[in-house]
């Protein structure tokens, strides 16, 4: 972890406790004392923010917070402004807004970044102070407009923040929500668009696979001084798949981690009737014998993978070999003999073919017409005894035929054979 303030740096570097503690918290919360979650857009990627600590354990005093970045998917972290910080990613993620939070008190101003927050530029003078709760920008976070979102403050004269003196709230009145806009092609006067020349691909993980495949974005160079505007659509992510290994798969449904094994071990519960998966037992997911299963959104290519021959030992696999990760069974779609289940459906129309070929030389050219009506006969009682053991009634549609055939013919042949 790189740090822009010393301060924030709170623990030594390299004993064993000097960890990066991030609030992760999955809905934005309200109220004075919340803490800015992680956050991240698809439209910037590789660009995650987040609100937290240095140290041993995380900390929950706004006082020992700082803001931090990660511009390759969150491989390596720099403190980038020191106290909790609440932001906005906008233009395609070409510009970063930030502004204290309301947890560290009052504000008049903010700082922003167009270089994915290698630099920061500010601060930024507001006309009036605000407690900001917040910083929105359209949902796909391509427009240059951002609004901070808070409420008014009251300058009681009793605090050393300068901010206060901005405050424009009153005393003994509930504080009105407050919004500033901020139109940064308004701010940055010399911004343009950018051309083609000012992009570039991007891998955060250039030598190794992540989620079963190497993933190359493209991105607005970092020292191009330019707008991607709202129009900018970002290519789609080139992608080259990887062959499945352990890294793509965790455990299973029912099992945990065993650190001393290093593998996936079953979970003995007291009452395995009330710890079951709907989905499980109506047979919609199978669980895998070998306790793992793929991780969700991976695009692993698997290979053919053998039935180990002995439970347990070093011959034990590592990737579930009786199902596909994904609740599936792989058994379903192979026949005994090893024959697939496209080659089968062929095997069984070439059969049925030969079958129907035979039967109709033998109905054509060996039967005569007395013993083809007698075998008819036979067939429509037949048919009416089951259709009455099955609904009570015949379900053979009537009429006067002088065969069964006729009893499938289209209805205007029928009628014209009646009138003859």
């Amino acid at each position: 972890t790189k740090y822009a303030d010393a301060s924030c740096r709170r623990c030594v570097p390299g004993t064993s406790n000097c960890n990066l503690h991030l609030h992760v918290e999955g809905l934005w919360h309200t109220g004075t004392n919340a803490i800015p979650p992680l956050y991240s857009h698809a439209n910037a990627p590789g660009v995650i923010m987040g609100v937290g600590n240095v140290g041993a354990d995380f900390d929950t005093n706004p006082a020992n917070h700082c803001t931090f970045l990660s511009r390759d998917g969150g491989h390596n972290w720099e403190q980038v402004l020191e106290g909790p910080n609440i932001y906005e990613i906008g233009d395609h993620g070409g510009i970063i807004v930030a502004a204290r939070h309301q947890s560290a008190g009052v504000t008049d101003e903010f700082f922003f970044s167009t270089n994915e927050g290698r630099c920061w530029q500010g601060p930024v003078a507001m006309d009036q102070a605000m407690h900001v709760s917040n910083i929105r920008v359209e949902d796909d976070s391509a427009s240059h407009i951002f609004s901070l979102q808070g409420t008014e403050c009251v300058n009681n004269n009793f605090t050393d923040n300068s901010a206060t003196a901005k405050c424009k709230g009153k005393m003994m009145r509930e504080p009105q929500g407050t919004l500033v806009n901020v139109d940064f092609m308004k701010l940055l006067q010399d911004f343009r668009k950018c051309d083609d020349s000012e992009y570039e691909g991007v891998s955060f993980t250039p030598d190794t696979c992540q989620l079963g495949g190497h993933y190359t974005y493209q991105r607005r160079k970092l020292d191009s001084f330019c707008f991607n505007s709202k129009e900018y659509k970002h290519a789609s992510p080139l992608k080259k798949s990887c062959d499945c290994d352990k890294s793509d798969y965790e455990c299973e449904f029912g099992y945990q981690w065993d650190a001393a094994h290093g593998k996936c071990k079953k979970i003995h519960r007291h009452s395995a009737s009330k710890d079951t998966c709907w989905i499980i037992e109506q047979g919609k997911y199978i669980p895998s014998v070998t306790g793992l299963r793929e991780i969700r959104s991976d695009v692993c290519t698997r290979k053919h993978i053998i039935k180990p021959k002995h439970k347990g030992g070093k011959d034990t696999p590592y990737l579930p070999w009786d199902t596909d990760g994904n609740g599936h069974s792989v058994e379903k779609t192979t026949t005994k003999s090893g024959m697939s289940g496209v080659a089968s459906f062929f095997v069984f129309l070439v059969v049925m073919g030969v079958m129907c070929a035979a039967g109709g030389f033998v109905w054509t050219k060996v039967l005569d017409e007395p013993r083809k009506k007698q075998i008819l006969g036979t067939l429509t009682s037949a048919y009416d005894k089951a259709a009455g053991l099955v609904s009570g009634r015949s379900m053979r549609p009537t009429g006067n035929f002088s065969d069964m055939r006729e009893g499938f013919e289209p209805l205007a042949e029928a009628d014209v054979a009646t009138a003859e």
